[in-house]
C-alpha cells in the first residue's frame, strides 16, 4: 500500500514531462483537486467515525482509531484507513487526523478488543464516559449545514483481491447519489444526500476529534493489562493461559517454591488469605508484542495483624541528591542495578504463623487445578506488607557481610572505603541500586557479589533512574530531565498550550486575580498536581507555584486548575532544559553553599512560605525546597528565623553524612540570607531579641551551630538571592535570572525553541 500511495501521489501531480497536467489527468481528462486530495501524509494516526452498522456490540464507541494508507479511486474527499489489529481496510469520508502515540494506540487496541468480546459494567462504564467527553465538543448544526452533505460516495472498488488484506469494506451506509465521472472538471464535489443522524460535519470534527483523542489517552492509561475475567474470555485466552501457567506452575510451585500444597491443620494456628493475579501486556517494540506477563500477587491486606517489622525505609531525597553531587563533583563511575523479582528471594520464617493462600477461583480452573486446594506459603509474595522488609533486610545482611558499612544517617546508603582515591557508595531506592566509586573494577565486583544472592540486571549507562533521564555531558555535568512525563502531561493538557503566544510566561504568575470560583474535580485536580510534583526532581523552578497549587488540593476551584495549567504552559516553553548537576575538582574540599529567603503572610490563612536551596561551591544547586510554613508567623523575621532553622537542620544532617562517608564538608557552611534583622539575630545579641522572644528557641539554635563554628550566616542583596525564586511569585523579568542559577544554566537557555 505504501507502494501504491508513492505511484498515486507522484500521478496525480504534474511533472516536467508532463506540465501543467499530471499523468493522471492526461490519460483520464480529469483534473485532481489537490485541496481535497492526500489531506494526510501515509501512516498517519486517524479518528474515523463509526455509524451504528459498523459497531462490534452494544457499548462500543462511536469512533475508532486507524492508519491512513493512501487515496481510494474513483472518490473525492475519502481516504483509505487501514487497522492494523483486525487486518481490515476501511474506505470512509469522515476521517480527521489525531495526535496520537504509537504506544497509545497499541494499549488503546489491546484493551478494547478484549473489551469487545465481554460487556463487563467497567467497560460499559468506560465507553460511556469517551462518548460522553465527544458529545461535549459537539456543536449542534445550524440549518444551513444541513442543505448539503459534506461526504462524497464511492463507486469503485479498491484494488485486486490478491492484493488486499482479510477485508476490505466501503460503508454502506450511505447510498450512491453521484458517480465520481458525472461530476464536472475542477468542481468542488459535494453529494446532495441529506444527512443522517450518524453523519458528521467537518465542521465538527477538528473539536470531535480532539476530544476522542484526550479520551484514547485517558481509555489507554487504563489499559495496561486486563483482568482475569476479561482475559480468559478474550481471543488471546490461550496465550493468557500460558502466562498464568509460566507463573504459578513453573515458578512459584517448581522453580522457587514459594507455593506448596497443603492442607490446613486446623488444630494449629494458621493464617488464611486469597491470593490477585495481575496481567500486563510487555512489548518489545511499540508495535510488537514481547510476551503476556502474569504476576501472583497475596491479599496482604486481609491480615488482621503481621508476625514482622513492615517498615522498609528508601533512599532520602536530600541523600539521593547529595550522594549524586558528590559523585559527579569527584567525577566517579556511576551505574545502576536492578534486582529481578526482588520480593520472591527470601524464605517465609519456618517460626512465623503459617499462611496459606487460595487461587484464584477463574485462574485455578483454567489451570486444572481445584479452587479450593490450600498452598502453604514458603516465600515471600508480592503483597505481603511484610515482603519489602524482608527483602531490604536480605540486602543489608549481603552488603554488610561482603564489607559495606551501612550509614547512620541514612539506612539506605552503603559505603566501603579502601582509601580516599578508592571509595564505593551505594544507594537503593527499593530494588533499584545506584552505585558509585572510583575504580570500575570496584563496580565490577559489586555487580559479582551481588549475583551470588540475586538475580540482576545492569545498567552500565545509568541513563535513567525512577523515571529521570541522565545525560552524561562532555564536560562530565549531568543533566536531569523526565522527558516521557512531560510528554504524558502536555498530552493531556493538550487544550492549554495550543495556540500558546511566545511572550514568556512563569509557573506562578504575581497578582493574578481569580477568574471562575465553580468548585472544580478532586481527583482530576490531585491527578495533575501529583505528576507535576514529580517533576521537582529535574525541575525544581516549578516548586513555589506547586506549593501553593498543593494549599487548594482540598476543595479547587476552576480557578485552582487554570494555575496548574500556568505551570504546564511554562513546562512547554521551557521543555527543553532541566536541572544541571555540575562537576568540581575531585582535589578541592567540599564547600556548602546555600541560599535561604522567607515570605511573611504569603497564604490566606496568614502562613509564610519558606525556600532554600544547597550547593556546592559555585556549581548549580544539587537540592532545593519550598514549603508553606507549619505555624503563623507574626513578623518577616520570624518567617526567615523559620525558614533558616529548617536549612540549618538539613545542613547539619549533611555534615554528619559527609563525615561517615569520609568525603567531609569544609566548614563553616556558607549560608546566605537577605534579611538583616535574621543575620543580627544569628550572630550577636541584639536589641530585636526584645521583639523575637516568642521565637527564641529557634534562635538560639542557630546561633549556637554559629558558635560551633558549622555555619555562617552572611548578608546577600535580594536581588542576588537565589531563593527568592522559590517563596513568591516573580515577574518573568526576575524570575528568569534566578531560575537559571537554580537549575545550573545560563539565562539565555531559556529562550523560547532553545
Amino acid at each position: 500500500w505504501a507502494l501504491f500511495h508513492a505511484i498515486d501521489c507522484r500521478n496525480r501531480v504534474p511533472n516536467v514531462k508532463t506540465r501543467p497536467q499530471s499523468p493522471y489527468e492526461m490519460v483520464t481528462g480529469i483534473k485532481t483537486n489537490l485541496q481535497k486530495t492526500f489531506q494526510f501524509v501515509f501512516g498517519d494516526m486517524v479518528a474515523v467515525h463509526l455509524p451504528k452498522e459498523r459497531r462490534n456490540w452494544k457499548f462500543d464507541m462511536r469512533w475508532d482509531v486507524g492508519i491512513y494508507v493512501g487515496q481510494p479511486e474513483h472518490s473525492v474527499e475519502a481516504s483509505l484507513v487501514y487497522f492494523p489489529y483486525k487486518n481490515q481496510m476501511l474506505v470512509r469520508t469522515d476521517v480527521a487526523k489525531m495526535d496520537m502515540t504509537p504506544e497509545d494506540y497499541k494499549r488503546f487496541y489491546f484493551k478494547r478488543y478484549d473489551m469487545t468480546e465481554n460487556s463487563s459494567s467497567t467497560a460499559t462504564r468506560l465507553t460511556h464516559r469517551i462518548d460522553d467527553w465527544v458529545h461535549d465538543f459537539s456543536q449542534p448544526p445550524t440549518e444551513e449545514d444541513n442543505d448539503e452533505d459534506q461526504h462524497v460516495p464511492l463507486t469503485a472498488p479498491l484494488a485486486e483481491p490478491e492484493e488486499t488484506p482479510e477485508e476490505i469494506q466501503i460503508d454502506p451506509v450511505r447510498k450512491r447519489r453521484r458517480t465520481w465521472e458525472h461530476l464536472p472538471t475542477g468542481r468542488t464535489t459535494r453529494a446532495m444526500s441529506r444527512r443522517n443522524e450518524e453523519t458528521l460535519e467537518p465542521r465538527q470534527t477538528e473539536a470531535i476529534v480532539r476530544a476522542f483523542a484526550a479520551a484514547v489517552k485517558a481509555f489507554a492509561a487504563r489499559a495496561s493489562g486486563p483482568d482475569v475475567k476479561t482475559a480468559l474470555g478474550s481471543v488471546l485466552r490461550d496465550q493468557w493461559i500460558i502466562a498464568m501457567a509460566d507463573e504459578i506452575l513453573e515458578n512459584m510451585m517448581k522453580d522457587t517454591q514459594t507455593l506448596v500444597p497443603e492442607d490446613i491443620d486446623e488444630s494449629k494456628a494458621y493464617k488464611l488469605i486469597h491470593t490477585t493475579m495481575q496481567l500486563k501486556i510487555k512489548m518489545k517494540t511499540d508495535t510488537i508484542v514481547d510476551k503476556l506477563k502474569a504476576r501472583l500477587c497475596a491479599c496482604g491486606n486481609e491480615l488482621e495483624e503481621v508476625d514482622h517489622e513492615t517498615y522498609s525505609p528508601t533512599v532520602s531525597n536530600l541523600t539521593h541528591a547529595f550522594m549524586l553531587q558528590v559523585a559527579v563533583h569527584d567525577r566517579m563511575h556511576i551505574q545502576m542495578i536492578d534486582t529481578k523479582a526482588a520480593y520472591l528471594c527470601q524464605k517465609y520464617p519456618d517460626n512465623a504463623t503459617p499462611l496459606y493462600v487460595k487461587l484464584p477461583k477463574r485462574v485455578a480452573l483454567a489451570l486444572n487445578l481445584n479452587p479450593d486446594q490450600t498452598y502453604r506459603v514458603k516465600r515471600f509474595m508480592y503483597g505481603l506488607p511484610d515482603a519489602g522488609r524482608a527483602y531490604y533486610d536480605a540486602y543489608c545482611e549481603h552488603l554488610t557481610q561482603n564489607g559495606f558499612t551501612r550509614a547512620v544517617s541514612d539506612l539506605c546508603l552503603f559505603f566501603k572505603i579502601h582509601s580516599p582515591r578508592r571509595r564505593v557508595y551505594v544507594w537503593i531506592h527499593v530494588d533499584d541500586t545506584l552505585i558509585a566509586a572510583d575504580n570500575l573494577e570496584d563496580i565490577e565486583g559489586f555487580k559479582r557479589m551481588m549475583q551470588t544472592r540475586f538475580e540482576i540486571t545492569v545498567n552500565a549507562e545509568a541513563d535513567h533512574h525512577l523515571g529521570v533521564n541522565i545525560k552524561r555531558l562532555e564536560d562530565g555535568a549531568l543533566q536531569l530531565t523526565q522527558s516521557k512525563l512531560l510528554n504524558s502531561i502536555f498530552e493531556e493538557c493538550q487544550d492549554a498550550i495550543d495556540g500558546l503566544s511566545n511572550r514568556h510566561t512563569v509557573p506562578l504568575r504575581p497578582n493574578k486575580p481569580p477568574t471562575d470560583d465553580t468548585p472544580y474535580d478532586r481527583k482530576d485536580y490531585l491527578h495533575l498536581l501529583g505528576m507535576l510534583n514529580y517533576l521537582l526532581r529535574s525541575r525544581p523552578d516549578i516548586g513555589t507555584a506547586l506549593s501553593f497549587a498543593a494549599t487548594k488540593s482540598v476543595s479547587p476551584t476552576r480557578h485552582d486548575y487554570d494555575n496548574l495549567l500556568d505551570i504546564v504552559r511554562y513546562l512547554w516553553q521551557t521543555r527543553h532544559i532541566g536541572l544541571k548537576i555540575r562537576p568540581g575538582n575531585t582535589n578541592e574540599p567540599l564547600r556548602l553553599k546555600c541560599y535561604v529567603d522567607a515570605s511573611f503572610l504569603s497564604h490566606e490563612d496568614s502562613r509564610g512560605h519558606s525556600g532554600y536551596c544547597l550547593a556546592i561551591g559555585e556549581l548549580s544547586s544539587f537540592y532545593s525546597k519550598s514549603s508553606k510554613q507549619q505555624l503563623v508567623a507574626t513578623s518577616s523575621t520570624h518567617a526567615e528565623v523559620k525558614a533558616l532553622y529548617q536549612l540549618t537542620v538539613d545542613i547539619l544532617f549533611l555534615i554528619n553524612l559527609s563525615d561517615e562517608i569520609q568525603r567531609p564538608i569544609s566548614l563553616p557552611a556558607i549560608v546566605l540570607e537577605d534579611n538583616n534583622p535574621t543575620v543580627q539575630l544569628s550572630s550577636s545579641l541584639s536589641s530585636r531579641i526584645k521583639r523575637s522572644k516568642h521565637f527564641l528557641m529557634l534562635i538560639n539554635f542557630i546561633r549556637q551551630q554559629v558558635s560551633l563554628g558549622l555555619i555562617e550566616v552572611s548578608k546577600v542583596a535580594s536581588e542576588d538571592n537565589i531563593a527568592d525564586v522559590l517563596t513568591k511569585a516573580l515577574p518573568w523579568r526576575d524570575f528568569a535570572p534566578k531560575a537559571a542559577r537554580l537549575l545550573g544554566i545560563e539565562e539565555e537557555d531559556f529562550d523560547l525553541g532553545s
